[in-house]
């Protein structure tokens, strides 16, 4: 998910810098904001908050990408698709 985060935001740039313009500051940073927590909950050890970040990078992603779903929706729809994966594959571990 982490990886597809930072695909997100690189397609996000290209796009936007190769129509002129300058990426708006508060996707980018909900964007990166995603990629790290996304990042983050796989070095967790604490399934609590391994979950917790992943179901936040989740919502965010699918939030953003239903909200720019005419330009570079898809890739963060992608990106919250491999975020509900991940989190159903975490509910099938057994406890720690």
């Amino acid at each position: 998910m982490a990886l597809t985060a930072l695909l997100s935001i690189a397609i996000y740039v290209f796009i936007v810098r190769s129509q002129g313009g300058l990426p708006a500051w508060w996707l980018f940073t909900l964007m990166g904001a995603t990629a790290v927590a996304a990042a983050v909950s796989a070095l967790l050890n604490d399934r609590r908050r391994r979950r917790g970040l992943l179901l936040a990078a989740t919502v965010v992603a699918a939030g953003l990408g239903l909200l720019t779903l005419t330009s570079i929706g898809l890739p963060l729809i992608v990106t919250a698709a491999l975020g509900i994966a991940a989190l159903a594959n975490d509910s099938k571990q057994p406890q720690q």
